[in-house]
């Protein structure tokens, strides 16, 4: 029942601040009718960071749930600055809320959520749209790996490397290259495809150069001898082909011009290769350091690690010489360890990027050759790719020249034209896949001697020396 007045009128509520104090600290348990329209408040900052969050979190799950287009990233950037702005409002809301509930407050933080998943709606439509015009074809991964065209056929491939440095990066040694040679070596990959060999030639080897070499003007030269191997290539590339033919008898299939450029691209398409200095590395005249141990090259690197001069073994031509042929047994490691080798996709992705900026015949420049070839060498284990220096001696008319030591190097170039290995004498001293470092404390297991190769490829004392000497982990 109500309060009544003396007079039995209706008593008006009492609006007193004693009144309003009792109110307030009604029991919890008073009924409901008594505790009226009271209820438990939810903090108003606390709705704004919910708020906040949510939105915060369907914009990364919208951006980062769908495809990666270089649209997203405009999206992303103007999502930043709602973020940033939304949190913003959503603190001065928190304060502003703690002061005086204000709608506007609200408002703002409501509106930065429907601005942020507008945004983000109007972005993934207009990705979804760019995307749906490209017709999806079938996946590479679903082909057959090219076939070998020169399938049941010894391969000879001739490497030259040229000293150009008009790329980035390449003035690694503080010297100017004319664009002459200083690198040659033979690639022979046998017709079963069970071994590879690389014979590298000296520069400074004297030759007798064939008559009919012609420079870019036009001019033809005679015969010349004798002459150091790498002069032909002042002349012309084609010119060092045909000295190569007439000194070894060996026909040729293809020829690759390697530069710096490319060489770089080629270390950086294998995700880089592992080398290993047994001390540490310091040119401080081309001012290049390397630590001690096993490590990982970049492309600008190993350019610097296979060109270097000072601080590391010897310091002649022969010690860089099989310092690179070492670095090339480890990039062949690098590309038949993974999955490069019995992935067409991948394959193809490699050849892609390693082939820019080499020159080569037509014939192998086309990719799907270059991938069957490549494709067809995934049979051969580490051990049965060898590398080895043409066997030389004093030039005796110049000390500071060498000519090629007979009966042996004659031998080699016969057993190559006739697809045999080398001798076992000569392999003693030949630098093979499997003595590159792995980052493992042993070889692969994946290496699979042909029925041919020689006993173990372990380095014999005299190959220990030799890769001591010129500055590799042995």
């Amino acid at each position: 029942m109500s309060a009544h007045s003396a007079s039995g009128a209706p008593t008006p509520p009492d609006d007193s601040a004693a009144a309003r104090i009792v109110h307030r600290s009604e029991p919890r348990g008073w009924p409901k009718q008594v505790r009226g329209k009271r209820r438990k408040r939810t903090h108003p900052w606390a709705k704004a960071v919910l708020v906040t969050a949510l939105a915060v979190l369907v914009s990364l799950a919208i951006m980062y749930g769908t495809s990666k287009h270089p649209l997203q990233t405009v999206i992303g950037h103007l999502d930043a600055i709602v973020i940033i702005g939304g949190l913003v409002v959503a603190i001065a809301g928190m304060a502003a809320f703690r002061i005086n509930h204000r709608r506007w407050v609200k408002a703002a933080v409501a509106v930065f959520a429907v601005a942020l998943l507008a945004l983000d709606g109007v972005g993934y439509l207009k990705i979804k749209a760019l995307t749906d015009n490209i017709v999806a074809g079938k996946s590479l991964r679903d082909l057959p790996m090219p076939a070998d065209p020169t399938h049941g056929r010894a391969v000879n491939i001739l490497v030259m490397g040229t000293d150009t440095r008009d790329c980035k990066g390449c003035q690694i040694d503080n010297q100017h290259g004319g664009g002459g040679s200083d690198t040659t070596i033979l690639i022979h990959i046998s017709a079963d495809r069970t071994w590879a060999e690389g014979i590298s030639i000296p520069r400074d080897s004297m030759v007798a150069r064939p008559a009919g070499c012609q420079d870019s003007s036009g001019h033809t030269y005679g015969a010349a001898s004798p002459v150091m191997w790498n002069a032909a290539y002042d002349i012309s590339y084609f010119c060092t082909i045909k000295q190569f033919v007439a000194t070894t008898g060996i026909p040729l299939s293809h020829y690759v011009i390697v530069n710096f450029a490319s060489f770089q691209s080629m270390v950086d398409a294998l995700g880089g290769v592992n080398v290993c200095l047994p001390q540490k590395l310091d040119d401080s005249v081309a001012n290049i350091h390397f630590p001690a141990g096993n490590q990982r090259l970049t492309g600008l690197q190993a350019l610097q690690y296979v060109r270097v001069r000072h601080g590391i073994g010897d310091g002649s031509d022969l010690g860089r010489t099989h310092r690179q042929q070492a670095f090339i047994g480890s990039m062949v490691r690098e590309a038949m360890s993974g999955s490069t080798m019995s992935d067409p996709a991948k394959l193809y992705n490699f050849l892609t990027a390693a082939t820019k900026g080499l020159e080569m015949d037509p014939e192998f420049k086309n990719l799907s050759t270059l991938t069957g070839v490549a494709g067809s060498l995934r049979t051969i284990g580490f051990s049965n790719v060898q590398f080895i220096t043409i066997p030389f001696e004093a030039y005796p008319p110049d000390h500071n020249r060498i000519q090629w030591a007979q009966p042996q190097a004659q031998q080699i170039w016969d057993d190559i034209r006739n697809d045999k290995r080398l001798s076992a004498d000569l392999s003693s001293v030949a630098i093979t896949a499997t003595q590159v470092p792995t980052g493992k404390p042993s070889p692969s297991t994946t290496s699979k001697p042909s029925s041919t190769s020689k006993p173990s490829s372990s380095p014999t004392p005299s190959n220990k020396q030799l890769l001591q000497s010129v500055g590799l982990c042995s």
